[in-house]
């Protein structure tokens, strides 16, 4: 994930892994990566469109006369003074807006239930990990722990958990 931190006042993009922080537990998260490589390429792809320095991005060095995307006149200039860095950090954050990892809505676990006439299932789901499941045809309740946050399950998790379509208890 990328996550940005604030360094004499203004964002810096970092990458950190799931092992330096609680995937789906914090705010401030975004994008879900396989790699560091991944997420540098990332923000290389969310570069151009909105006109970000790579230099500040920390993907490439600035010199006295800026970074070489001021040259090719891909950035905006942030990097040599020629746009304020507030203005670049408003862009950054609007890049990385769609890439949200969301932060487990919930103080404690939820059961998400489905039902068909008598036929109940409950889904436990705590911290975007799968607990188990009771169906109401059996009186097991078998537990199932997800032992790290696991990218598909939030992936399906997500939309209907954030929009409230799914009920729960």
């Amino acid at each position: 994930s990328i996550q940005l931190r604030k360094e004499h006042g203004f964002l810096k993009p970092e990458v950190v892994t799931g092992k330096d922080i609680g995937l789906g537990q914090e705010e401030g998260l975004y994008g879900l990566f396989a790699s560091v490589h991944s997420a540098h390429n990332k923000l290389r792809e969310l570069a151009d469109p909105y006109r970000l320095c790579l230099g500040l991005l920390g993907l490439e060095k600035i010199s006295a006369r800026g970074c070489f995307g001021l040259q090719l006149k891909t950035c905006l200039g942030a990097c040599a003074g020629l746009e304020s860095r507030s203005e670049h950090d408003a862009r950054l954050s609007e890049a990385l807006d769609a890439l949200k990892v969301h932060a487990w809505p919930y103080a404690g676990p939820i059961e998400l239930v489905e039902q068909q006439g008598d036929w109940v299932q409950r889904h436990r789901i705590d911290n975007w990990r799968y607990v188990g499941t009771w169906c109401s045809k059996s009186t097991d309740y078998p537990v199932n722990v997800q032992k790290s946050f696991d990218l598909d399950t939030y992936k399906i998790l997500v939309k209907p958990i954030m929009t409230g379509s799914l009920p729960f208890e």
